[in-house]
């Protein structure tokens, strides 16, 4: 049976949120006096939930040739910018400013298998209520490749703001706010959560239980 975003939230919730590293590692990256720039503590929060930033990338982004053009794109951005929200739209649309700090890490992590997931994890860490990460166990619910970004900004904004409010309410169930985790990551966080390690089952040739089991649009 196919489950709604709304009622996964509803049921399920509070059993799966949590506080989310990216926001609450020495602050968070978004705090005013780093927002708009990388710092070091940026580098080292990512690795909570990810790859690292590799060494060389992360230098050019603090002191090198990537911090001028990064820095410009995270201006653009407003730092309390909210996914399903008005005004996010035009963030995250292609050819924007957040495609474009996606495009500039991505590419300065060619090299790397990971560069996509490095990319997104550093901006969710600067834009923690704009950037909604969705790794393989939140695609395979989906039942589709990504991106996502778009399709869960009109679902979160669909109904008058029905599932904001939901992850609202599981996420004061949960005793945590919007200074520990967004609504945004708390989705992510509860796909991730209620799918967990199932790809032992793939690799046994069987189908994974949660595969395409979660209606996005």
């Amino acid at each position: 049976m196919r489950l709604s975003l709304v009622d996964i939230v509803f049921f399920e919730g509070v059993n799966h949120l949590r506080p989310s590293p990216l926001q609450t590692f020495r602050g968070g990256g978004d705090r005013p006096e780093t927002r708009d720039r990388i710092a070091v503590d940026d580098l080292y929060g990512i690795e909570a939930i990810g790859p690292p930033v590799p060494f060389r990338v992360g230098l050019s982004l603090l002191e090198g040739d990537l911090r001028e053009d990064f820095d410009a794109c995270l201006r653009d951005i407003p730092a309390d910018a909210e996914l399903g929200t008005p005004g996010a739209e035009a963030l995250i649309a292609p050819g924007g400013r957040l495609e474009e700090a996606h495009r500039l890490v991505r590419e300065a992590c060619a090299r790397d298998y990971q560069a996509d997931t490095i990319a997104a994890n550093l901006l969710a860490r600067k834009r923690p209520r704009l950037v909604f990460l969705a790794g393989r166990g939140v695609a395979c619910q989906f039942g589709q490749p990504g991106p996502f970004m778009q399709k869960v900004h009109r679902r979160l904004a669909a109904n008058d703001g029905e599932l904001r409010a939901a992850l609202a309410r599981a996420r004061a169930a949960a005793n945590l706010d919007e200074d520990t985790v967004s609504l945004v990551q708390a989705l992510g966080t509860i796909l991730g959560s209620r799918h967990g390690d199932h790809w032992d089952s793939d690799r046994a040739g069987s189908k994974c239980p949660y595969d395409a089991t979660v209606v996005l649009e």
